[in-house]
């Protein structure tokens, strides 16, 4: 294993590495064909590690991804080969799981009454893979109830007694849309993705996010690919290394500017609007594919160290875009269409200016919409100091100038929402700017 370890990880740069474990694992274990970003996209989750340091912090590793398709495209073919060749994972049906069976719950174990917990597929999956099979079949609900687990890898469950377990599990979800339409009818595939998820806040904290096209193509092996020997096994010690290696045995030998300024363009090209690219961690996703990427491609350090270098930021940066640049997921092209459309006219801005500031304390209203990033009722009568009623009132005008969208439902049945980026941009501009427009009417 070693030997064949140390053969692949010196044979050829790395996006030739990677493109022959993909063009072997068509070939010799899913028989899936012309579906690079597909496989790329379970491989690199298989092959991430748990931690990361990065800004003086250890960062979560892991890596959680999402792969939306028609029906009969290869996705369950993929994963039902994969998990048979490698032996690693585990798979959940969402259509038919329930919270207990995912997150957990109290059962009886005898007559006396007495509660036991237990825990679900996500805890019980710690340190290694999950697969979500049809994530469409899953309340958007419990997908709520898994965001704060999968950000801190700790599962909380307050049912009869206060629980904790962690979940530092590695995600595969694979859906087709939530509605009956085919990805062909979106008019951009990532509009499929928020539909799916349905909350930004919980689609933002996937690292990659895949359409799979709907192509005859999938069946049709192409000619003289190259390929690896033994594939399945050279991915299996690939696989464990990575589950096994430590942050403190990861390096990098490329400026960390540089990470930090292709995170910065990456969020000048796609649009937060549906945030598979979002502000606040795209650096983080971009790094974590990178070292993914490393480990995938057979990269070895003296002692065993991971060294994650420029080549491998490159190739990661690359194969984002090339992705959410392709005609199937329509990313960039939806983002470009978005920006056009991303700032209010001067009338609108004073529309929704005079319905801030209308109530007592408008000013005080206006300075927390712009530093939070979800709003309720509760705040606006709390902030703006009015009635149940105007607040009702404001904020179906502030949807209707298209400045919130709907997140989710709270607790006890409050309605929460999040700001447009037009709305996020007119909030961007200074006092002195909105009053010079306000008054300009």
């Amino acid at each position: 294993e070693g030997e064949a370890l140390l053969a692949y990880g010196r044979s050829g740069s790395v996006a030739d590495r990677l493109e022959r474990l993909v063009n072997s694992v068509e070939l010799d274990i899913t028989g899936i064909y012309n579906r690079k970003y597909m496989h790329l996209c379970m491989l690199l989750t298989y092959c991430s590690p748990l931690y990361l340091k990065y800004g003086n912090r250890t960062q979560r590793g892991w890596m959680e991804t999402l792969i939306v398709g028609d029906s009969s495209n290869g996705k369950s073919q993929a994963r039902s080969a994969l998990l048979e060749s490698l032996r690693l994972g585990e798979v959940v049906d969402c259509k038919t799981a329930s919270r207990a069976g995912l997150l957990g719950g109290n059962i009886k174990l005898d007559d006396s009454g007495k509660l036991f917990m237990k825990w679900g597929a996500l805890p019980r999956m710690d340190r290694m893979l999950l697969w979500l099979e049809e994530l469409k079949g899953l309340d958007p609900e419990i997908i709520g109830k898994m965001t704060e687990a999968r950000s801190s890898g700790v599962l909380e469950i307050a049912l009869a007694t206060h629980r904790r377990a962690p979940c530092r599990t590695r995600l595969i979800c694979l859906s087709n849309p939530r509605s009956n339409r085919r990805l062909a009818t979106y008019p951009y595939g990532v509009s499929a993705l928020l539909e799916l998820i349905g909350a930004p806040e919980d689609l933002r904290r996937f690292d990659l996010c895949c359409v799979v096209p709907d192509s005859t193509q999938s069946r049709i092996p192409r000619e003289n690919l190259t390929t690896v020997p033994d594939v399945a096994k050279l991915l299996r010690t690939l696989i464990l290394r990575a589950w096994t290696i430590d942050a403190e045995d990861i390096k990098y030998s490329f400026d960390v500017r540089d990470l930090e300024k292709r995170g910065d363009d990456l969020r000048k090209t796609y649009s937060a609007e549906i945030p598979v690219i979002d502000p606040g961690s795209t650096s983080l996703k971009l790094l974590r594919v990178a070292a993914s990427a490393a480990l995938l491609s057979g990269e070895i350090g003296e002692g065993e160290v991971l060294n994650i270098t420029g080549e491998h930021l490159d190739w990661s940066d690359a194969f984002i875009r090339e992705m959410y640049n392709s005609d199937d997921l329509g990313y960039a092209t939806y983002s470009q269409a978005h920006r056009t459309q991303a700032r209010f006219a001067k009338e609108n801005i004073r529309v929704i200016l005079d319905t801030i500031c209308g109530v007592e304390f408008g000013q005080e209203l206006l300075s927390f919409m712009r530093s939070t990033e979800f709003l309720n009722m509760a705040d606006i009568m709390d902030f703006g100091g009015c009635q149940e009623s105007t607040a009702s009132d404001m904020i179906g005008e502030l949807r209707r100038m298209k400045c919130l969208r709907v997140t989710r439902s709270g607790n006890h049945g409050t309605q929460s929402y999040t700001k447009t980026q037009a709305f996020q941009a007119m909030l961007n501009l200074s006092d002195s700017e909105l009053e010079s427009i306000r008054g300009g009417a």
